[in-house]
């Protein structure tokens, strides 16, 4: 009787251990994530004015020219027919999905239609 209440200890804390394993892993997932979105979170904040604290990253993708590499051997990076694109990064603004590409010159496009900053302030018709 008490070996089986010993295993059930060491069950309990094994699973235990196994769960704050898994709660570190996605913590630091997240970090990788919102750090390899900072340029990207940045260039959206100064082309469009968005509210930093709305503005919040999802998803980071890497990708990999499919005629470089055997697409069917990669799990990090994904494929792409497009020999220019090299990572993707995914945010959420609002609801609002927002994807931003870098290409190889690292040249942010975004897929955002939301309004753009007016720079011109001293030309206000609004009078």
């Amino acid at each position: 009787m008490g070996s089986f209440i010993k295993n059930i200890k060491r069950l309990v804390i094994g699973f235990i251990a196994l769960i704050l394993i898994g709660i570190v892993a996605i913590a630091i997932y997240f970090s990788y994530v919102d750090a390899n979105n900072s340029k990207a979170k940045t260039y959206l904040i100064e082309r469009y004015g968005l509210d930093e604290k709305k503005l919040k990253p999802k998803k980071y993708i890497q990708y990999i020219y499919e005629d470089v590499t055997n697409c069917d051997q990669e799990w990090i990076k994904k494929c792409t027919d497009d020999e220019n694109l090299q990572f993707q990064y995914i945010f959420d603004y609002d609801g609002t999905v927002i994807v931003v590409s870098e290409d190889k010159k690292a040249s942010l496009t975004d897929d955002y239609d939301g309004e753009v900053i007016n720079d011109n302030k001293d030309e206000d018709t609004d009078k």
